[in-house]
């Protein structure tokens, strides 16, 4: 049985050229050592900062790799951040972030964030320390308007962090046109880079709170770091405009077929991501037929996910199909016969 991989938005699956890099590197090292492979390759190694850059619209100065989004994410908040300070965040923020910041004792505030920015204006005093909010849902996938956030006047020394998770390779981003101190996001999603691996930029103004000297590994898996470097590069020579556009063609594949079927999305559709609105009481029995056809898909948590984000229909769960360029319709044409079984 084949495999139907719908889960990119979790860990996309690396190209085989990603693959082959990571492994001709490897097999560098064991013919001549770590120390002579890093000397043999440094040039394309520095390189790969540098297309990152080029990715979110930055200078390569202002960028590190670092190994996971949670681990950089923690980094900026510690500098952010002091005990019984608030801190905004959205309402939709991951939760792993959310636990950070209470774990730091932290006044946490959530607010909803669309287009209405009324309430965050009513609530950047200068009592708040920092902003803290994802660019792209990891549930709904919802794009945030981030921009107009960061457009807001705030409080001297109030540092705007970005999780940019579920929108690098996702979604054309432009970190100079956000208006953020810091955005932070992992390579292994959208991306389809090697797992361990995520991107932090920080604002040149904003080097005294986020010292990139401080922030950027003093040390990394050189191998991982090539084969990000692999799949930065794929998506460059693509170009954002054109991933976007075909993934939201695979997303609206999914949305009418499921819609076919009986089924409508969990909220609106603005990304790549298909979350859809599962009866509660089919769950199981939905998990397992696509399980017996092979699909790889995503029940989201939201209690866990985004604890703060708002509810989806009543009685039903979330169910997320993440396609990626390697998604074929004869895929999805056996997801969605999986999903009718269940039904």
């Amino acid at each position: 049985m084949s495999t139907v991989y719908l889960n990119a938005a979790s860990h996309g699956l690396p190209s085989t050229e990603t693959l082959a890099r990571m492994r001709d590197f490897a097999t560098l090292e064991a013919q001549i050592g770590s120390m002579a492979a890093a000397e043999q390759t440094a040039d394309e190694i520095m390189s790969v900062d540098r297309a990152a850059a080029d990715l979110i619209g930055a200078k390569a100065k202002d960028v590190a790799i670092a190994s996971t989004t949670t681990a950089t994410w923690i980094g900026l908040a510690i500098r952010a951040v002091k005990p019984g300070q608030k801190v905004l965040v959205a309402a939709q923020e991951w939760g792993d972030n959310i636990r950070v910041l209470e774990a730091l004792g932290a006044q946490v505030i959530a607010l909803p964030l669309s287009n209405d920015l009324s309430p965050w204006q009513d609530a950047l005093q200068e009592d708040v320390a920092a902003i803290c909010v994802p660019l792209v849902s990891s549930i709904s996938g919802a794009h945030l308007p981030v921009k107009k956030l960061g457009a807001l006047p705030r409080p001297e020394g109030c540092a705007l962090i970005v999780d940019a998770a579920q929108a690098l390779g996702q979604v054309p981003v432009d970190v100079t046109a956000l208006g953020a101190d810091a955005v932070v996001g992992t390579c292994r999603k959208w991306l389809r880079g090697p797992r361990g691996t995520s991107l932090l930029w920080r604002s040149p103004k904003s080097e005294a709170q986020f010292p990139m000297a401080a922030l950027r590994p003093n040390d990394s898996n050189l191998m991982l770091r090539l084969g990000l470097g692999m799949a930065l590069k794929q998506v460059l020579t693509l170009g954002m405009d054109q991933v976007q556009s075909e993934l939201r063609t695979r997303r609206d594949t999914i949305v009418n077929a499921a819609k076919d079927i009986g089924i409508q999305p969990w909220a609106s559709l603005q990304t790549g991501a298909v979350c859809l609105a599962v009866p509660g009481a089919l769950k199981t029995s939905v998990f397992t037929a696509l399980k017996t056809a092979g699909v790889v898909a995503k029940f989201p948590a939201p209690d866990r996910d985004e604890p703060l984000g708002p509810a989806g229909p009543p009685d039903h769960v979330p169910l997320r199909f993440s396609p990626h360029l390697y998604t074929t319709d004869a895929q999805i044409d056996m997801a969605m016969a999986a999903l009718r079984t269940a039904l």
